[in-house]
Parts: structure tokens; C-alpha cells; sequence
């Protein structure tokens, strides 16, 4: 009723050789990783372009990583080779400052660029800098909603942009043909920022994990190991589990901290010129029965 995932080493990365066949295999098992991240980026008022070019400097500064190439003008051509980005984007985003990378990666939602222009378009803007109150729609150049998506988000029907902006609760409908903006920007979550930082942290030791299990060419593999029981359990099982987990889980973290505080601090009074941070991250999963995730693993 349980099993262990062991990652095997027999799949060799063939770089430009790799077979169209290994790359859907591939792709197909990156779908359902990228969903729950795509979902909270989509929960959270990231739009695709966004994302975008953040996936364009992570796979440049991957590319980079992988060819190790230490002659710049040969590194832009086989990075570009590589990602499949231009030469021109690729010398961009070599050449970008982080501030140039917040300053993309920042770049205003449809939503925050149509706030934007409502509150600081002196079309939009009366005395003291108060938003007119605008109809939907009206002629071309003259002030409305519908001029407002044009000029700020003309890529999205107006209608479409305005049911948005009732589900945000961004606008008011007063009732005569005419809107109220009542918010100036458009923060989508109140979570605290602190815990996207801690889900950044765990999927990426998670994936540099998995990354080094995967590399043909690492002999020393990471312990990465999970259980499940294949044919599911009751609900009420389910409770059950997870009272146990939380218990049972919380003792074998709380070893495992004693016996890494005691090697710490042994570390700092030998006064080590190298170390390296090490744990163990837990973490309980439930998903439907007909889930079939786990016959597509590697065993």
C-alpha cells in the first residue's frame, strides 16, 4: 500500500540532440508543476506577459549555467541557440541591471495600468487631481471608460475590463451611465509577502533537489523519498493522516533539529571556513483517487 520514488540516472541529456519524443515526455510532466504556481501567480494579479519575461532571464541565466561558455560574444550565440531567444534579447537580459529586471518584472497588470491612467491622465483628472467620474462609452478621444481601455489596456475588450473592475470592486455604477474609481492601485492579495518568500524557499530547495537527482553525470544523490497509498482511504482516514503526520512529523523534525544544532554549533567554535546549509522540508499531499501522477513518475 506505500512506495518510495527513487529518481533513476539512465536518461542522458543530450542537449540539441535530444529527442522531439524526450522533450514531450518532458514538457508533459512540467504541466501539472506549473499549474498550482500558475495558479497562485493568476490568484495574485500576475499576468502572463509578466511571467514571461521572467521565464526569459531564468532561462538565459540557466543557459549559462548548463554551457558554461567564458567567451561573451559565443555565449550570446549559444544561449540564443540554446533558449531559443534572439541574439538582441539575449544581450539584454545579460546586460540588464537588477534594477532593470525589478523594473520589467514590476511592470503594471491591465488592471494597474487602467488605475493608473484614470488617476493621473489630465483627460481623466480634475482639480487637485480627482478621477472624473466617466461613462462607458463615448467617442474616440473623448473621456470614458471605453477611451480609458483604449489608450491603457486596448488589447481587452472595454466591457470585459469593467466586469473585472466590478469583481475587484474598483469601480461604482452610480446608477446614471456613469462610474466611480474608487481604488488608486490594485493590490489583488492581503497576504503577507513573507509567505510567498517561505513558498519561494521550499519549491526551490525542492527543485534543486529533484535537478541533482536528475543529473547523469552526479554521483552523490539527495535523499527524496515519498509514500502514498495507491488505492486512497476514507475522508475521514484522510483527518486522520494528517492529525498523525502533524504529530509523528513534528517529533522526527524536531530530532532532526537537535542533531543539527548540536553539529552547528560545533561548526562555529571549530570556526569551519566552509559549510553548507542542509535540511529536510515535509510536507503532506491529497489529491483524487483517479489522479494518475504517480504511474507517470520515474521508479
Amino acid at each position: 500500500m506505500s512506495a518510495a520514488i527513487a529518481i533513476s540516472p539512465e536518461l542522458p541529456f543530450t542537449g540539441l540532440g535530444m529527442s522531439e519524443n524526450f522533450k514531450a515526455t518532458l514538457l508533459s510532466a512540467f504541466r501539472p508543476l506549473m499549474r498550482p504556481l500558475v495558479r497562485i501567480l493568476v490568484r495574485n494579479g500576475v499576468s502572463y506577459g509578466e511571467f514571461a519575461e521572467l521565464l526569459k532571464s531564468v532561462f538565459v541565466d540557466s543557459a549559462q549555467d548548463v554551457l558554461q561558455t567564458p567567451d561573451s560574444r559565443q555565449s550570446v550565440s549559444r544561449i540564443a541557440i540554446t533558449t531559443g531567444l534572439t541574439r538582441l534579447e539575449v544581450s539584454r537580459l545579460l546586460t540588464q541591471t537588477d534594477e532593470d529586471a525589478q523594473a520589467l518584472l514590476g511592470r503594471l497588470s491591465r488592471v494597474g495600468r487602467l488605475l493608473t491612467g484614470w488617476h493621473q491622465d489630465s483627460d481623466f483628472t480634475g482639480p487637485y487631481g480627482i478621477p472624473y467620474e466617466v461613462q462607458f462609452e463615448g467617442p474616440i478621444g473623448r473621456r470614458s471608460f471605453t477611451e480609458l481601455v483604449r489608450r491603457y489596456t486596448s488589447d481587452v475588450p472595454a466591457d470585459e475590463m469593467l466586469d473585472e473592475f466590478k469583481r475587484i470592486g474598483a469601480v461604482l455604477d452610480l446608477g446614471n451611465g456613469y462610474y466611480r474609481v474608487l481604488i488608486r492601485s490594485y493590490i489583488p492579495s492581503a497576504a503577507d509577502p513573507a509567505k510567498f518568500h517561505a513558498m519561494s524557499v521550499a519549491f526551490t530547495d525542492l527543485a534543486k533537489t529533484l535537478d541533482q537527482n536528475l543529473r547523469p553525470d552526479e554521483d552523490q544523490k539527495i535523499f527524496e523519498r515519498r509514500v502514498w497509498a495507491p488505492n486512497g482511504i476514507t475522508p475521514t482516514d484522510a483527518l486522520d493522516f494528517d492529525r498523525y503526520v502533524k504529530d509523528r512529523g513534528q517529533q522526527f523534525l524536531e530530532s532532526l533539529d537537535d542533531w543539527l544544532s548540536t553539529r552547528e554549533a560545533e561548526a562555529a567554535r571549530s570556526g569551519a571556513d566552509q559549510s553548507v546549509k542542509v535540511g529536510v522540508a515535509m510536507y503532506m499531499f491529497v489529491r483524487p483517487v483517479d489522479d494518475q501522477s504517480d504511474q507517470e513518475s520515474i521508479q
